[in-house]
């Protein structure tokens, strides 16, 4: 009887100990915040069960073919596991904000969603194709998070939002450069409102999301590290942009650089609306088509510096800026509204200097 007894009471106590290891799985949404790099300007996504952490979105800059991927819009990332310690190190290192908002999740729903990363996990499923806005390490989360919610999270975000990808995705974190060629590179579709369940493709938008719209299922939510507050941040953001404008108007103010720096402007900026055309009808990049930009950056614009133009070049041109300041107030697609002043000043300029040489051939006749 005592043998049983004792048998009895070891079970049991296997069984809470059991229990209890499977009722203190804690499932966190892990959020970073924006990095110096250019691959972690948008901040990154992260599920942590207990100490471990899965995340996706991990590529290996020696891959071949890498820039030809990255051109043809066929990116292949995959899924990643570490500890939770490392990833808070490595935030703190980079100086990036480190959040985690607890999840009220089933111990039943924390094991399946435990064993479903572990599929994914496995080599023959780590890799995937990767999309900016469809398919990256935040919709990968926000997707297991839905199912772990039996569809709450998309049932509660299928309303429009105020943002668009454009106003999720030009303010790039010390990336003036990019933002710069984004603000470039965005057709029509980048400038229209987007549902939430869109937005939470950026990891910051996520963290709001969840926060507000999720609030049953976060039991709490705590930022872990904060970075020190920068100065000189807007400078940082849209210096390219900056430096870029000021070289034009000073090469501009110099009268014996004017011309000079008018046609080389020009020819760089037919070059762009070359690639802004390719973007549109050749290369798989969805987010180009319809691209206004290319008035802006008109691919003619080389002729208007030419020695003799045409007649009506300056004038054709010039409208086409009008026709682009329309689109950009309807789309209020307000970023590169000063390039386009700089154009439509130069324009001008042509436009004079050509019709003094026609009065001056017209004298000496």
């Amino acid at each position: 009887m005592g043998l049983i007894r004792s048998i009895g009471t070891y079970s049991l106590f296997v069984f809470l100990f059991f229990s209890a290891q499977v009722h203190s799985q804690t499932v966190r949404l892990i959020t970073v915040g924006p990095g110096d790099a250019f691959w972690s300007v948008y901040g990154h996504t992260a599920l942590a069960i207990d100490n471990q952490v899965y995340a996706f979105g991990y590529f290996d800059f020696a891959e071949d073919n890498l820039v030809k991927a990255f051109i043809l819009n066929d990116m292949r990332y995959a899924m990643g596991v570490s500890n939770l310690s490392d990833e808070l190190y490595q935030a703190e290192y980079e100086h990036r904000q480190f959040s985690e908002q607890i999840l009220d999740i089933s111990p039943l729903a924390t094991s399946q969603l435990k064993q479903q990363l572990k599929q994914h996990y496995l080599p023959e499923n780590r890799h995937y194709q990767y999309d900016y806005f469809y398919n990256n390490c935040a919709t990968k989360i926000r997707d297991l998070i839905n199912q772990v919610t039996d569809g709450k999270l998309y049932q509660r975000s299928q309303t429009l939002s105020p943002y668009s990808y454009a106003d999720l995705t030009l303010p790039a974190y010390h990336q003036s450069t990019m933002r710069f060629g984004l603000a470039l590179g965005y057709g029509y579709q980048a400038y229209q409102n987007i549902s939430y369940w869109q937005t939470m493709a950026f990891p910051m938008a996520m963290d709001q999301f969840i926060s507000q719209q999720m609030a049953d299922l976060v039991t709490n939510e705590s930022i872990i590290y904060q970075p020190p507050e920068e100065s000189w941040r807007i400078i940082r953001d849209h210096a390219f942009f900056l430096m870029l404008l000021t070289g034009l108007l000073i090469g501009f103010c110099i009268k014996p650089l004017r011309g000079k720096v008018i046609i080389v402007w020009f020819y760089l900026a037919s070059l762009i609306g070359v690639v802004i055309l390719l973007l549109w009808w050749v290369l798989p990049h969805p987010i180009a088509d319809g691209n206004f930009n290319v008035l802006l950056t008109n691919p003619l614009l080389f002729l208007a510096v030419k020695r003799r133009p045409a007649k009506l070049t300056v004038p054709i041109l010039m409208v086409s800026h009008i026709l682009w300041l329309g689109f950009a107030c309807y789309w209020q697609a307000w970023y590169l509204v000063p390039l386009a002043a700089v154009h439509m000043l130069f324009l001008w300029i042509l436009q004079q200097k050509s019709v003094q040489a026609k009065s001056q051939n017209f004298a000496e006749n």
